[in-house]
C-alpha cells in the first residue's frame, strides 16, 4: 500500500475558493467515499505533517484530528491532486 505522496502546496490554487480547496476522502481498500469537505493550507498541511486526516471543528475556529475522540482516526494513505 502506497504512503503520502508529496504534495507541493504551494501549487494549489487557494485563493480560487476563497481560500478554500475541495477535498474527497475514500476508502483506500473499497474506493467508498468517505466524505466531501473544504480545506485551507493550514488544514492540509497538518493533515500532510501528521499523515492523518484534520478538519475544522466548531464553526472553522479550531482545526481537529479527525476521530481524536472517538477513535475513528483516518490514515492518509495517498493524495492525489486534480490540475483544475
Amino acid at each position: 500500500m502506497k504512503i503520502i505522496k508529496r504534495v507541493d502546496i504551494n501549487g494549489l490554487n487557494f485563493e480560487k475558493g476563497d481560500g478554500l480547496i475541495p477535498v474527497i476522502v475514500q476508502d483506500c481498500r473499497s474506493f467508498v467515499v468517505l466524505s466531501l469537505g473544504y480545506v485551507d493550507r493550514e488544514v492540509l498541511q497538518k493533515t500532510l505533517e501528521s499523515k492523518y486526516t484534520h478538519y475544522y471543528k466548531d464553526s472553522r475556529t479550531q482545526v481537529s484530528l479527525k476521530g481524536k475522540t472517538s477513535g475513528h482516526v483516518q490514515r492518509v494513505m495517498e493524495v492525489l491532486v486534480n490540475c483544475d
